[in-house]
């Protein structure tokens, strides 16, 4: 929102002296404003300060005119404070200076307590980088020669192409890896395991920071979805097969002429891997090729992944040597231990960095009490933090970014803070906190993920490879600025969760089925509260891409107060469930159904077999993401009961003989829902709108659930302060207050982050 803050300040300045003589409201006039927070390397109450520096010659005892060299001896000297005299009352202030670090490894040992906490902090922000990256001289890189330079298949690129022997910087095959499954969707389901496919990522390559792609057909397809290619007719589906048949394979696709000229032409094809989306647009699977058919121009699959291709459907390939012909792009020979990459016009002054350690930057288990403040931590092929459990612990002012792997991935959290930092170049999920909190007793975590940038992630795993979930109970994510990334942003399965003052766009760039904030599933996942986000550039035109999607049978959430603008299909997808609050909330522009109400169905069964009660053994049964429909309300006590009182008046069994279908607390039916005081702007050429043309809601909604005043305005953009800039504050005297008396006034001023 930056660029928007400063354009509304501008604005309002002209303004003010045409506006004086009138006295003008300042508290609507001036947009939310924060004094900038100037970055500090002191630690308030510190009792203790051991001092670090790479740089020095020799290691010393810690002090100031004699440090550690290495942060590792920082922890040494803290466990031995905590096994002789005791830590300090007020803290320990690791300072640690400008310079590269290796990365840290931490236990219980090294923790500290609510009296003594610990904080590792740089002297300058982000001086202090903790990383395990190889850097490359560009001027060690050589020249093809004559038999590589004709492989490739774009002549008039190969004097670009350079290569350089990992093996003179110390380096082995282990460093580089071989490749594995890239597929988020194939590693959850464990499908691979049998067939020996590894999980382990592989080294990869860093320019200035951003991440190089193994050289792919058709180029730039990984940032550019309309180069996908399609399936051309599929001419077997194996699902899967016994890894002992000697007719051991996977499915075989027609590619197209243009393609396979391509394919025919690599030298090694079995080395090249599918990319793409076989069935479902929201599940990405990776296979490389078991063979090629010259004549019949069709591509065999080296083993199945337990789902069907479809004609149609997107594909690329990747790691083709041939194919290595622009900026952006390199190809290791596995084999030989030589790296390959495009060489531009800035390559001789640029950084190159390979990462080449799987093993996480920063790993602990255990820790609590500790702080780490200002450090950089970037470049590996493993997560940039790894914690198991973790309690009482904060990342303030870090970077981490250049991960093959994840940016935060902590297990178990409580009491974690993580702000004020940036996330980016994420292979996988960027802010991860699976568990916290305790869901019996409903305790909440009260981890904080606050005013943080988190972009460019899901870049290798691309779907459900989240820029923020909040899995752990009782997690506030305020105030984050999330873009840039192929499928969800933001997502959680748990409860008691506060998603508010987020900025979210540019997300679901590749991928359908998926949403900024993507929530679900079940019937208990409640109390989430989803308020005072600007979600907006959301998708691709015309598909099935929304703002926030509550998918199956979520319920107990409320939307409140957002404001949605450009989100694909829908604003807001719902796909049934009960209890859900949506309301005070403004779409502008949203898709072709602003907003999706679905009553059709359980999970996934169709809410029609409850009523005609057909099947309704196996239905009662049915197993759906882990649970079962007869004990989907795992916990039956006083506090659930007080907290949620309508989970004990919902009705899970029907006899279609004796019952009627017409009972509000019958299970299916989209019963507790309040859809009121939301405002739908339209601006573009449909015609004379109702609001039926833009609302798809299910069959009962209203007859089940409270759905009123809910107003439709085309072409009036004139209940804004200024929607030219896109200021979208409501004013006091505008259509929408006199159309909604009752209408909050949205703080749009306040949304995104902060102190910047």
């Amino acid at each position: 929102m930056k660029k928007r803050f400063i354009s509304a300040v501008v604005s309002i300045l002209i303004l003010i002296p045409l506006l004086a003589s009138c006295a003008p409201n300042t508290d609507l006039l001036y947009p939310f404003i924060e004094e900038v927070e100037v970055y500090s390397s002191e630690v308030e109450g510190a009792a203790l300060t051991i001092y670090v520096d790479s740089k020095v010659e020799s290691s010393g005892d810690g002090t100031e005119k004699s440090p550690f060299a290495s942060i590792s001896e920082a922890q040494a000297k803290i466990r031995e404070l905590k096994a002789g005299e005791g830590l300090p009352s007020g803290g320990i202030r690791v300072l640690v200076a400008t310079g590269e670090y290796d990365g840290l490894s931490m236990t219980a040992e090294d923790s500290g307590t609510e009296d003594c906490p610990i904080t590792y902090i740089s002297e300058e922000e982000l001086g202090a980088s903790i990383n395990s990256g190889i850097i490359l001289d560009p001027a060690d890189f050589t020249e093809l020669d004559s038999a590589e330079k004709a492989r490739l298949i774009n002549q008039a690129e190969a004097n670009n192409i350079k290569k350089i022997d990992l093996k003179s910087y110390g380096l082995d095959a282990s460093d580089w890896g071989e490749l594995g499954v890239r597929s988020t969707w194939d590693s959850a389901h464990g499908i691979l395991d049998e067939y020996g496919v590894t999980t382990v990522p592989e080294g990869e390559l860093y320019i200035n920071g951003d991440r190089s792609y193994l050289a792919m057909y058709p180029n730039n397809a990984l940032l550019d979805l309309s180069k996908f290619l399609s399936f051309g007719p599929i001419v077997e589906n194996v699902i899967n097969m016994d890894i002992n048949d000697p007719e051991f394979r996977g499915s075989t696709f027609t590619a197209d002429d243009e393609t396979f000229e391509h394919v025919k032409n690599w030298k090694n094809p079995t080395e090249v891997w599918v990319y793409g989306y076989y069935r479902w647009e929201w599940a990405e699977h990776s296979v490389p090729i078991g063979k090629i058919d010259e004549a019949a121009k069709t591509i065999t699959l080296a083993y199945p992944c337990g789902e069907y291709l479809i004609e149609n459907y997107k594909y690329i390939f990747y790691n083709a040597f041939e194919e290595l012909d622009c900026p952006g792009e390199y190809y290791v020979d596995r084999e030989n231990g030589f790296l390959y990459v495009y060489a531009d016009k800035k390559f001789n002054s640029s950084t190159l960095v390979f990462a080449n350690d799987a093993t996480p930057l920063l790993s602990a288990s255990d820790i609590s009490y500790i702080n780490f403040v200002g450090l950089d931590i970037r470049y590996t092929r493993g997560h940039g933090v790894s914690i198991n459990t973790a309690d009482h612990i904060t990342f303030d002012h870090c970077s981490i970014g250049s991960t093959r792997s994840g940016g935060f991935s902590i297990n178990v959290g409580n009491y974690v803070t993580i702000s004020n930092c940036e996330v980016s170049n994420i292979g996988g999920q960027a802010i991860t906190i699976i568990d916290g909190g305790d869901a019996e007793t409903l305790t909440r975590s009260e981890n904080l993920i606050y005013n943080n940038t988190v972009r460019d992630f899901g870049q290798i795993a691309r779907t459900y490879a989240y820029g923020i979930w909040p899995g752990s109970m009782g997690t506030v994510v305020s105030h984050n600025e999330v873009y840039n990334a192929p499928h969800n942003a933001v997502s959680t399965g748990s409860m008691l969760n506060t998603i508010e003052y987020n900025e979210i766009y540019n997300v679901c760039t590749e991928t359908q089925d998926c949403a900024a904030i993507y929530n679900g599933f079940g019937f208990t996942g409640r109390g989430n509260v989803i308020q005072y986000n600007y979600i907006h550039d959301i998708g691709q035109e015309d598909t099935h891409t929304h703002a926030i999607y509550l998918d199956s049978s979520y319920s107990g959430q409320t939307i409140y107060g957002n404001i949605f603008e450009n989100t694909g299909y829908t604003g807001v997808k719902a796909g049934t469930g009960r209890d859900n609050v949506i309301s005070n909330n403004i779409f502008i522009d949203c898709g072709s159904q602003v907003m999706e109400y679905a009553a059709i169905e359980v999970g996934h069964w169709n809410r029609d077999m409850w009523l005609t009660g057909s099947s309704m053994e196996d239905i009662v049964s049915q197993d759906f993401m882990g649970q079962t429909i007869a004990d989907v309300v795992k916990y039956d006590n006083e506090i659930w009961r007080k907290t949620f009182p309508e989970i004990y008046t919902t009705r899970f069994d029907f006899d279609p003989a004796v019952d009627s279908k017409d009972d509000p607390a019958f299970f299916p039916n989209p019963t507790g829902h309040t859809i009121t005081n939301n405002v739908v702007i339209i601006n573009y050429g449909m015609g004379d709108v109702t609001k039926k043309d833009v609302y798809m809601f299910g069959a009962d909604l209203d007859k089940f659930s409270k759905v009123e005043n809910n107003i439709l305005l085309q072409y009036d953009m004139s209940s804004f302060r200024m929607a030219d800039i896109k200021d979208y504050t409501v004013t006091p005297n505008s259509k929408i207050k006199k159309l909604l008396p009752d209408f909050e006034i949205i703080p749009f001023y306040e949304i995104g982050r902060v102190n910047n």
